[in-house]
């Protein structure tokens, strides 16, 4: 698949899960149905900050060979978050650089991504 086709079907996917969470009948969930709920959206919550760490690691690799913007930037523009919020994401894609065994743990969902900020300045 061309990498234009992957960005076309992880739109329609995304949209499809925004818009299936957002009808959740949650104020019909007992505490059971929350339980599993709170624990589906922390497995995508660490996916989602997986995958933020890799792009933002693309970024820099392009970056440097002088082919896009780097990781902040990329993340406060495309990512539409604030600088603080860049700059921690962009500090957690660094950690996870340097310690390949915590960037293995956040992919598997062992860890979430503020385990990360514990490992940097």
């Amino acid at each position: 698949m061309s990498a234009k086709e992957e960005e076309d079907v992880t739109s329609k996917l995304i949209a499809q899960l925004r818009d299936h969470l957002h009808a959740l009948p949650i104020n019909t969930f007992d505490s059971a149905d929350l339980t599993v709920l709170t624990h589906q959206v922390r497995t995508l919550e660490q996916a989602t900050a997986s995958t933020k760490i890799r792009v933002a690691q693309q970024a820099t690799d392009l970056a440097m060979s002088g082919e896009g913007p780097d990781a902040s930037e990329t993340l406060l523009h495309a990512g539409g978050v604030s600088a603080q919020t860049a700059r921690q994401e962009t500090s957690r894609a660094r950690a996870a650089a340097n310690m390949p065994t915590f960037a293995a743990a956040l992919q598997q969902g062992c860890i979430g991504a503020e385990h990360l900020d514990t490992l940097t300045p």
